[in-house]
C-alpha cells in the first residue's frame, strides 16, 4: 500500500471536515446543556404539581369528612330519634306549664295573716 499523499487539497477538506465536526460538536454540546436545562425545569414543575395534587387531596379529604359528618347528623334516623326527643321535651314543658299555672292560682301570692307578729331578723316565712 501507498501512503496517501496530502496535498493542498486534501488538507483544505481535512480542514473543512474538521471544522464541520467541531462546530456540530458545539451545536451538539449546547443542545445537551438546553435539554439539561429544560429537564431540570420540568422536574420543578413536576415537584410543584405533586405539591397542589397533595394539598388538593388533603382538602378533599377533609370536605369528605365533614360530609360524612354532616351526613350521619341529617340522617334520617338521626332526626327521627330528635325529633322524638323534641316532642317530648315539649310535652314535658307544656305539662310544667299547666303544673305551674295551677300552683299559681292556688297560691295568688298573698299570704294570710296568722296572727302571729314578726321579730326583729327573722324573716317572714
Amino acid at each position: 500500500m501507498e501512503p496517501i499523499a496530502l496535498d493542498s487539497r486534501m488538507l483544505l477538506q481535512l480542514a473543512a471536515v474538521l471544522a464541520s465536526l467541531s462546530g456540530a460538536w458545539m451545536l451538539v454540546r449546547t443542545q445537551v446543556r438546553n435539554l439539561i436545562a429544560s429537564r431540570e425545569e420540568m422536574k420543578k414543575n413536576i415537584a410543584e404539581i405533586y405539591t397542589m395534587l397533595d394539598r388538593i387531596q388533603a382538602g378533599e379529604a377533609v370536605k369528605t369528612n365533614q360530609l360524612k359528618t354532616i351526613s350521619k347528623i341529617l340522617s334520617p334516623d338521626n332526626l327521627e330519634r330528635r325529633n322524638r326527643e323534641l316532642g317530648i321535651l315539649l310535652s314535658d314543658i307544656s305539662d310544667l306549664k299547666h303544673r305551674v299555672q295551677s300552683v299559681e292560682q292556688m297560691h295568688n301570692g298573698n299570704h294570710p295573716f296568722t296572727g302571729r307578729k314578726q321579730k326583729d331578723g327573722e324573716k317572714e316565712k
